[in-house]
Parts: structure tokens; C-alpha cells; sequence
């Protein structure tokens, strides 16, 4: 879809309004942990700590945790977490000829990553000057085959994976060059810097490219389905304690708890990022999204799923609980509201009431 083609209206309304929903990001200033380690004589990998990434880069990093598991074809493997992580990690184990069980308390659509927006796009995943050489290592190549992963979905009805215009917005033009991205600038094809606002929706200045959005409404239980179509079995379990994931019957183990290594294993750097987003009623023909920052918390953006749109954004770090914000959500209804107005306005008599 060529990025000047016409837009379909955008309708943004409490009045379409789906559903609210809240969840905590698994954040870390020095980014996620991606390594090998032991637990009673077990092997044990760790997969977690994605922030606002754990869609985004699941595959590549599953790819990454699998390599460190260290067995062999036939062996048994244990996945501890069912959120986007733990299904990616254990249908690439399966891919490599493990028996996997995957272990969880919470299993889809309860998880945080059926919260996710869900967009191919890393964001709030480290602190910079806070990483090291080896985890932006970790994060370029798990980025890439993360890419290379969800680009072979595309198209595919069972995962939900397809192809969206998408728009970072400025109010201003920005006094320095935009820098190039870490995880590499051609995983954003088509990238363009735009400054005329009639192909900016309505804005002085976008940042526009081509790229995956992953419906979790659909993804996610077709992983599952993969999982046990391949032999793989899901217990529902609650771990409380490192001595609770060690007597587990499998001598290999991958953590990818999320949040909740932080209490299993005494991660003091975990930081919980509260985010909340809505679901409304998606317009006919809608292949466009974007994002507007406007500060840590005050922020918009927009991705089209399959039966609805996502509107988001908030940003709550260190924020632990789970109640949907009235404030917030007024706040993003609003925010839209604008920035529909502005579209409207840069395609002019294309749009109709």
C-alpha cells in the first residue's frame, strides 16, 4: 500500500468503546536477561524482562534462549510463563525436537502480553548509558530474526500478522537529525522523513514506514494450538518459590516469568511500567497507525487489530496496580479526538461526516 493512498475515515468515540484494560510491563533500565544459569543442578535459561518488547522481539529471543537450553532432540523441557515469551520459546523448542511443557499461573487471554498494543516497534526496553555491549548484541540479532519470523506470517489467517502504514508524529520539526535505530534501519522499509502536513496527517513533521502489527486476540491462542498440535502440554501451576520451579521433573528449564522473576529470583532491577489502552470499534479499511509523544505518560497512539482498534498510551513507571484510570482514559479519548481532527483536515473533501 503506497503511503499517499487515501485514508479511510477515523472515528474516534467513548461511545465505541470495547473494553479498557491494564497491565504491567516487566521493565529493566539494563534491558531484558537473555543467559544461561543453573538450579539444583538443572539447567536453567532466562527469557524475561522485555518491557514494552516482549511481542515485538519473542521470537528472536526465544531463538537466543533455546540456543542456551544445551540438550538434545528428545530431551524434556520446562517453560515457565504463557505469555508471548513462553509460547514463542516453547514452539521454537519444539521446532528443535524437545518435549516441552509449558507451566503458568495465567494462561491467554489473561496474560500481559493480551494487553499488549502489540505493534512490531521496540520501545520502553532499557535505559541508555544503563546497557552493555552484549546485551545490544542480544537485542540487534534477536530483533532481526524476531523480524524475519513474523515476515514469514505474514498473511497467514491463523496468526494475525499483516502489514500497516505507520506514523511517528512530532508537533515540531526536530533541530537534529533523527539518530539511526540500534536493532537496524532496514527493518523499517519504505522509512521516510515527511514535513509536509497534508502527508503527515495533519502534522508538521512524521517519521513514516512500513511495518507488522500482531493481533494477540489471534496470535496468541494459535501458538497454543501449535503447542499442543505438536505434543507439547500447558499446566496451569503457581511457583512461589525457586525450590517450587526445582522440583520440577524436567532437568532443563527456561524462565520466562515476566514480572514475576522479580520476587523468584531476587531481581531487585525489575521495575513494573503500568500501561493502559482501549478497545474500540474499528471503521471499515483502516491499514494505518501512528504514535504521538507528548512526555513519559502523555502520550497517543493508534494500531488497527483484526475486529478492533487499540488506543493507548500511558506509561506509568513504578505504578503497580492494575485499576483502569478514568483520568487516562479521558485523557486518550481526547488525545485522539485531536489528532483526528487533523487528519480530517490535511485530506480535506475525502472524508465525509
Amino acid at each position: 500500500m503506497p503511503f499517499d493512498a487515501p485514508y479511510a475515515p477515523l472515528r474516534i468515540d467513548p461511545g465505541l468503546e470495547i473494553r479498557t484494560l491494564t497491565a504491567l510491563r516487566p521493565y529493566r533500565p539494563s534491558g531484558f536477561v537473555l543467559r544461561h544459569d543453573e538450579l539444583a543442578g538443572k539447567t536453567l535459561v532466562h527469557n524475561y524482562g522485555h518491557g514494552g518488547c516482549g511481542v515485538t522481539l519473542s521470537w528472536g529471543c526465544a531463538e537466543q534462549a533455546a540456543d542456551l537450553v544445551g540438550g538434545r532432540a528428545g530431551d524434556s523441557v520446562a517453560v515457565i510463563g504463557a505469555g508471548v515469551v513462553g509460547l514463542t520459546t516453547a514452539r521454537v523448542l519444539q521446532g528443535r525436537g524437545y518435549k516441552v511443557t509449558v507451566y503458568a499461573e495465567d494462561f491467554p487471554p489473561n496474560t500481559t502480553s493480551d494487553v499488549a498494543g502489540a505493534y512490531w516497534f521496540p520501545i520502553t526496553l532499557y535505559e541508555e548509558g544503563q546497557v552493555s555491549r552484549v546485551f545490544l548484541a542480544q537485542f540487534r540479532a534477536a530483533a532481526r530474526e524476531a523480524y524475519r519470523q513474523f515476515f514469514s506470517l505474514v498473511g497467514n489467517p491463523r496468526y494475525g500478522v499483516s502489514w500497516m502504514r505507520f506514523f511517528e508524529l512530532d508537533e515540531e520539526v526536530p533541530e537534529a537529525p533523527e539518530e539511526p535505530r540500534v536493532e537496524g534501519e532496514e527493518l523499517y522499509p519504505g522509512k521516510q522523513i515527511v514535513t509536509d502536513p497534508a502527508r503527515a496527517l495533519g502534522f508538521p513533521y512524521a517519521v513514516r514506514h512500513h511495518g507488522f502489527m500482531i493481533d494477540p486476540e489471534v496470535f496468541l491462542p494459535a501458538l497454543i494450538e501449535d503447542i499442543r498440535e505438536e505434543g507439547g502440554d500447558l499446566e496451569q501451576r503457581r511457583f512461589e518459590t525457586r525450590e517450587d520451579i526445582a522440583g520440577l521433573a524436567e532437568r532443563h528449564i527456561v524462565n520466562c516469568t515476566g514480572l514475576g522473576a522479580k520476587a523468584l529470583f531476587d531481581d531487585d532491577e525489575m521495575i513494573p511500567v503500568k500501561g493502559q489502552l482501549s478497545l474500540i470499534e474499528r471503521p471499515e479499511g483502516i491499514d494505518y497507525g501512528y504514535a504521538l509523544g507528548r512526555g513519559e505518560t502523555d502520550y497517543c497512539y493508534m494500531f488497527p487489530r483484526r475486529s478492533s482498534l487499540v488506543i493507548g498510551g500511558t506509561k506509568h513507571v513504578g505504578r503497580e496496580d492494575l485499576e483502569t484510570d478514568d483520568n487516562d482514559r479521558q485523557r486518550i479519548f481526547e488525545g485522539h479526538r485531536e489528532i483526528v481532527d487533523r487528519l480530517r483536515k490535511s485530506v480535506g473533501q475525502h472524508w465525509e461526516d
